[in-house]
């Protein structure tokens, strides 16, 4: 999620910070919106914007463990 979707979606980046419980400054130093600011839009947007990471990290977790098997059975194969 980029800093310029958030702005879009509330107005204004004034507007922004007030829904989110900060000040503008703490808006205007994001290159990439951090993480758990991503949850908090996507709540406060209705789902209009969505968080990059899915919000259960065992669901992430799982992913990469399947990840690590299909390496290990390339790499025992052989495979790249």
């Amino acid at each position: 999620m980029k800093k310029h979707q958030v702005i879009e979606a509330f107005g204004t980046q004034a507007e922004a910070a007030r829904a989110l419980g900060c000040y503008p400054s703490t808006i205007q130093e994001w290159d990439e919106v951090p993480d758990g600011r991503q949850y908090q839009i996507e709540i406060a947007t209705l789902g209009r914007l969505k968080a990059d990471l899915p919000a259960d990290r065992r669901a992430l977790l799982k992913v990469k463990k399947s990840e690590r098997s299909v390496k290990s059975v390339k790499s025992r194969a052989g495979l790249r």
